[in-house]
């Protein structure tokens, strides 16, 4: 039996990825046996909201290939844990996770990538070649594939993709072989077909854990097994096959690991001056053995049984229809319940088992009922949504939060309460150095919710249709701002080649600018110019919810540049009601250009 084992991450690395991917890993199904050989596919360090890279492709893989492959998913927090400086894959922790958690049946283990197309001219397959093998380690030389003839092979049939390879191979001469100048390496780029019994892997812990930057893992590998076997055997030769290698050259976009001037292990120290077959640094706890990853068969993803479950379960509510304007602003239709747990779902569906999601703000009826609907779902997840807030906030991996699902009042107390203790948490958390979390509001969008999530929240602009906003709260809510380019020309105020001025002769607020804050003690500092005269006035105030509260006196008598600082204080109406207002008045006698404006946290 053969366990071939792969990796990668949903990113698009490089280069149209999911097709590089699904065109090798249909090849690779072609050379397995079905229901005796599998295919591991470890996705590492892909985001916990997002499926695993082989799910994102399951529609462009073959059946056979599907129910080959079984997926081992290793989150992020796993790759936190590591001590040691690198790129967001670990190409020798993902090989040695899945040959940890290979079928106990597994007799030969092929390392390869799912980038690479593995033919046979005869249609000979890798799982009846290898039958016949003696002990030992193989490899293949690695051909490689141009981009314009990879990217318009047909994806969904590689019988067809293979033979279009072969022609072009032909034609063009790819099959150019290039040897390392290290007999026991083998060939250059060795890591896409490297062949060798599951148990003589195990023996020697697997792939060294302490290259971190993923070149040379390979070559590390066959020069620990030749201190067994003496050098590399081409695998054609000793089975008698003609299996070739194509790599889908995908160097145009310069990937990390790729760049001229790259990091890399020293190929020095892992491959010429190995001296022993077992990295003394991982002989017990290579592959992470004590942890348990979350592990499924392709075929039936958890978010896939999931989704179908409830669709069967659902009464077939009517949609709702409306029109997205100024007249359904904070008056959107309720939707139906199974249409907002449907968006919901998709923001929980792909987390890490027993991720913790607080629910805090407007706990009504109709929200409770969505909350029902995904305590349904069977999701990884846990809700709390019971107890006291604080408490439920500090021990939350993700935060949902509830808004009214109508928002006829003019506030919503419970809302703001809710909104605000989660910025102050959040705050801490940056202060603590601690990663902030995912935010997913709900009954947000078109409504008197969405400024200050907007003001406080880097996220994305969701349809209105989803009622979802999520995101994490701006990591720079407490660093300085400068708010020169955020500022407006006012009654009096107008645009020129030197800057926002006031129109002479105009009185009032040339400059104005309106912000959320995040409550606190705050200082404001400006710059701003003015030109002589006599009886001109200007005057920077700031306001909160149409309030003066501070302001400062500007010298227009003699010209140059004025600067100063204002301090004030922000409370719940920083965040909600009028914001805090920067405003700069003349009174139409005087002469005067906005320079700069710094706002920054006291405390």
């Amino acid at each position: 039996m053969i366990s071939a084992i792969v990796y990668g991450r949903n990113d698009n690395y490089s280069y149209a990825l999911d097709r590089r991917t699904a065109l090798g890993l249909n090849q690779l199904a072609l050379q397995l046996e079905q229901g005796r050989d599998e295919i591991i596919f470890v996705d590492y360090n892909s985001d916990n909201d997002v499926p695993t890279h082989p799910e994102a492709l399951a529609d462009t893989l073959t059946s056979k290939a599907v129910e080959l492959i079984r997926v081992i998913r290793v989150r992020p927090d796993i790759h936190a844990s590591l001590t040691t400086p690198g790129p967001p894959v670990r190409e020798a922790v993902c090989r040695n996770v899945a040959l940890r958690r290979v079928k106990q049946s597994s007799e030969w283990v092929l390392s390869t990538n799912p980038d690479c197309l593995l033919i046979s001219r005869s249609c000979k397959t890798l799982g009846v070649l290898a039958q016949n093998l003696a002990d030992g380690y193989y490899g293949l030389p690695r051909f490689e594939l141009p981009r314009v003839i990879w990217e318009q092979l047909p994806r969904v049939d590689p019988v067809s993709a293979a033979k279009q390879v072969l022609s072009f191979a032909d034609a063009f001469a790819l099959a150019e072989t290039v040897r390392h100048y290290l007999p026991e390496i083998g060939y250059d780029a060795p890591g896409d077909f490297q062949l060798a019994k599951t148990e003589v892997l195990g023996d020697i812990c697997g792939f060294d854990e302490a290259m971190s930057w993923g070149w040379h893992v390979d070559s590390n590998i066959n020069a620990r097994l030749a201190m067994i076997y003496g050098q590399l055997t081409d695998f054609n030769e000793a089975s008698g096959g003609d299996l070739s290698l194509f790599h889908t050259e995908h160097s145009r976009r310069i990937s990390p690991k790729h760049a001229s001037g790259r990091a890399e292990d020293s190929e020095q120290k892992f491959v010429k001056q190995i001296d022993q077959t077992v990295p003394e640094h991982q002989a017990k706890d290579w592959g992470f053995p004590g942890e348990t990853f979350e592990e499924f068969p392709l075929a039936m993803p958890p978010a896939k049984r999931v989704i179908h479950d409830l669709v069967r379960s659902s009464e077939r509510p009517e949609p709702v229809s409306y029109t997205y304007g100024p007249e359904t602003f904070g008056a959107l239709p309720n939707a139906p319940d199974e249409h907002i747990a449907a968006f919901l779902i998709d923001q929980f569906a792909f987390e890490a088992p027993g991720t913790k999601v607080a629910c805090i703000g407007e706990l009504e009826s109709e929200n409770d009922r969505i909350l029902d609907w995904i305590r349904s779902a069977e999701l990884p997840i846990a809700l709390i949504d019971k107890g006291n807030p604080n408490e439920i906030l500090a021990k939350a991996d993700v935060v949902c939060l509830l808004a009214p699902t109508t928002s006829n009042e003019a506030r919503a107390p419970a809302y703001e309460k809710a909104f605000c203790d989660l910025i102050d948490e959040e705050i801490k958390r940056i202060s603590a150095g601690l990663p902030v979390r995912r935010v997913v509001s709900v009954n947000t969008p078109h409504s008197p919710f969405e400024a200050p999530f907007l003001d406080f929240f880097d996220c994305a602009m969701t349809p209105v249709a989803s009622r979802v906003r999520f995101g994490e709260i701006k990591k720079d809510l407490l660093s300085p701002r400068v708010l020169t380019e955020l500022f407006e020309a006012g009654p009096a105020g107008q645009w020129t080649s030197g800057g926002l001025t006031n129109i002479p002769g105009e009185e009032g607020y040339f400059a104005m600018v309106r912000q959320g804050l995040v409550p606190g003690s705050w200082r404001l500092d400006y710059t701003v110019g003015v030109g002589f005269a006599a009886q001109g006035k200007v005057v920077l105030d700031i306001a909160i919810d149409g309030d003066g509260m501070e302001s400062a006196r500007i010298g227009t008598l003699v010209p140059g540049r004025r600067s100063g600082s204002v301090h004030f204080s922000s409370g719940v109406d920083g965040v909600f009601g009028g914001k805090f207002e920067c405003r700069i008045w003349v009174n139409g006698k005087a002469n005067a250009v906005l320079r700069e404006v710094t706002l920054s946290r006291c405390s």
